[in-house]
């Protein structure tokens, strides 16, 4: 039963021009005082008050109308509703029972309706605000002149006090807990699309790896840890895929995208414990070996070269074997980390110009 109201009070509105919060909200305030209704009605029964007991039968139906328009696209009719209900419930029960009776106290309900429901601009929402400021205080200057006949006991009074504070409370704390949560997992979208904005934009979209400005990013970082003592040696490995134009030729641009995001997976996998791995440009990769020395870089790499040469990349059922070359530069801190990419750079030239399918160190 609770999860069929549930369902029921967060049913999505069928009006694109409409919002769900909205809708959600005036359900949730016309249940609360459909019940807040009816709950004066039994203490006016109990106390055999037939004409009072009329008037909240009476409340509770006609509280049942914005309920019923945020389901037929008529959310903003429900608001105009739900706010002259409100102030119409008060001013009637105020004239019943003066200012004894608290339910003027209703109308910071309204304001909080006003602002979170009202599809106005906040200029009319403020000045809505200031004109219901008034009419509370005049509500209150009209209780404390007004004489009204002692209708209920003391204790029905005092009743009716602890009903109209819960109800009023609970009415509020609704809206705002709704109001508190939606802001909640808005802001957690929002963090959560900055995040993967940033992720994208740090990412080749090819292959997945580090893009050339993150992977400068990173270099320069590690660098800074070097020179301060917070980070030991590092080594950059600049590799071009050997005669990669000669796949494209022949293959086509397609097979040569295959190629490239083979190669990028197998980076990711070596080096996923040993550093980091991106896409420098065209068939071109920049892999850094972390708190490696050029020698054991050297080591590494070379069983990297091992791993390319055995590969066998399947392309409409053609195997497509590629080499690379290497230019591997153990980073200097007295100067800067382009000074050693450059170095990294010219030595692939060499291993380019000295046969290819080598490291040159």
């Amino acid at each position: 039963m609770i999860t069929r109201i549930k369902d029921l009070v967060f049913q999505d509105v069928i009006n694109e021009n409409e919002t769900k919060k909205v809708a959600v909200i005036l359900r949730i305030n016309s249940l609360l005082m459909c019940m807040y209704f009816v709950c004066l009605s039994v203490m006016f029964m109990a106390a055999k008050q037939g004409r009072l007991t009329l008037l909240g039968i009476i409340c509770f139906l006609i509280f049942i109308l914005p309920f019923y328009f945020t389901y037929v696209n008529r959310t903003k009719s429900a608001v105009i509703l739900t706010q002259l209900l409100l102030l119409g419930s008060i001013l009637v029960f105020v004239m019943e029972f003066g200012g004894e009776f608290g339910i003027h106290y209703f109308i910071y309900t309204m304001l909080i309706l006003n602002f979170t429901t009202n599809h106005f601009t906040s200029s009319w929402k403020i000045l809505i605000a200031i004109g219901l400021g008034i009419i509370q205080l005049g509500f209150q200057s009209y209780a404390g002149v007004s004489v009204v006949g002692q209708i209920l006991s003391g204790g029905a009074m005092v009743a009716l006090h602890v009903v109209n504070t819960f109800y009023i409370f609970m009415t509020m704390t609704a809206a705002l807990i709704f109001i508190s949560k939606e802001s909640t997992e808005m802001e957690s979208k929002l963090i959560r699309y900055n995040e993967k904005m940033h992720r994208l934009a740090s990412l080749d979209p090819l292959t997945g790896l580090l893009n050339r400005r993150s992977m400068k990013e990173y270099l320069e970082e590690q660098k800074k840890q070097c020179r301060d003592g917070s980070g030991g040696t590092m080594s950059i490995a600049l590799g071009d895929i050997d005669f990669f134009k000669k796949v494209n030729d022949s293959y086509g641009h397609d097979c040569g995208d295959v190629v490239l995001k083979c190669m990028a997976e197998m980076f990711r996998q070596f080096m996923e414990d040993k550093g980091k791995a991106s896409r420098w440009g065209g068939e071109e990769f920049l892999l850094a070996f972390g708190d490696c020395n050029g020698d054991d870089a050297l080591i590494q790499l070379t069983a990297l070269m091992s791993l390319i040469r055995n590969k066998e990349i399947v392309y409409n059922g053609q195997k497509i074997k590629v080499t690379m070359t290497f230019g591997l530069e153990e980073i200097d801190v007295r100067k800067g980390m382009e000074d050693d990419i450059h170095e990294a750079d010219r030595k692939l030239y060499l291993g380019k110009e000295g046969g290819r399918n080598q490291i040159v160190y």
